[in-house]
C-alpha cells in the first residue's frame, strides 16, 4: 500500500501512465509510480487529505489540485508548473472536492472544477459561472453534467465547454439521485 491513509477521488496520471496522488502519513506528501503503484518516490512531503488533482493534458508538468479543511493541511486551488515540486496558492477557500479537476483537452488553458469555478488562463485566475459546471469533459471539449427535477435525472450536454450551452442527452425518469456524490464517465463518443 502507498499509505496507512489516503483519500482522494482519483489518481492523476500523466500521459505516460506515471501516477500520482496525495498522501496524509506513512509517507505523507505527494507520491508518483512509475511502474502503476507497485512502488512510488516521494515528491512533496507537505502532508495532506487533497481533494482532486489533475495533470494537464498539454504539459505533464503541470498539476493543479484542490485541497480542503483538516487541522493543518492546505486549503484551497494550488498550482504547480514542476511535477508536483513546488506548489502556488491560486485560491484559498475554494474546496469543492465533490466534482474533481477537469482540463479541456481540446482547449489548452480551460480548466474546470465544482459549482462552475472554471480557468481560462491555466489555472492563475478562477471565475465562478453555473454554466460552466461539469462532471466531464472529453476529447473533444464536451462537457457532461446531471441535473436533477421532480421528474428525475438529465445527463446534458455541451458541444463546447468553452461557451457552454446545455442540452438534454438522456432522462432518467424516476430516479432520485445524491448529485453531490455523482460521476459522469465519458469513453469514447459515447
Amino acid at each position: 500500500a502507498w499509505a496507512s491513509y489516503y483519500h482522494s477521488n482519483r489518481l492523476a496520471i500523466d500521459s505516460t501512465g506515471k501516477l500520482y496522488t496525495w498522501t496524509f502519513v506513512g509517507p505523507g506528501g505527494l507520491v508518483s509510480s512509475i511502474n502503476k503503484g507497485a512502488s512510488y518516490s516521494v515528491i512533496n512531503t507537505t502532508q495532506s487529505l487533497f481533494n482532486s488533482m489533475e495533470v494537464d493534458p498539454f504539459d505533464d508538468k503541470h498539476l493543479v489540485a484542490v485541497h480542503g479543511s483538516h487541522s493543518t493541511d492546505p486549503v484551497g486551488i494550488f498550482n504547480s508548473i514542476d511535477a508536483g515540486v513546488g506548489w502556488t496558492q491560486i485560491d484559498a477557500v475554494f474546496e469543492n472536492y465533490r466534482d474533481g479537476v477537469h482540463f479541456n483537452p481540446a482547449a489548452k488553458g480551460w480548466i474546470y472544477l465544482g459549482d462552475g469555478h472554471y480557468s481560462k488562463d491555466g489555472g492563475l485566475t478562477w471565475a465562478t459561472d453555473a454554466t460552466y459546471t461539469c462532471l466531464e469533459v472529453d476529447a473533444k471539449g464536451a462537457g457532461y453534467r446531471l441535473t436533477s427535477n421532480a421528474g428525475g435525472v438529465r445527463l446534458e450536454r455541451a458541444p463546447d465547454m468553452t461557451a457552454p450551452v446545455w442540452s438534454n442527452l438522456y432522462s432518467f425518469s424516476g430516479v432520485q439521485a445524491n448529485l453531490g456524490v455523482s460521476m459522469v464517465s465519458v469513453v469514447g463518443s459515447t
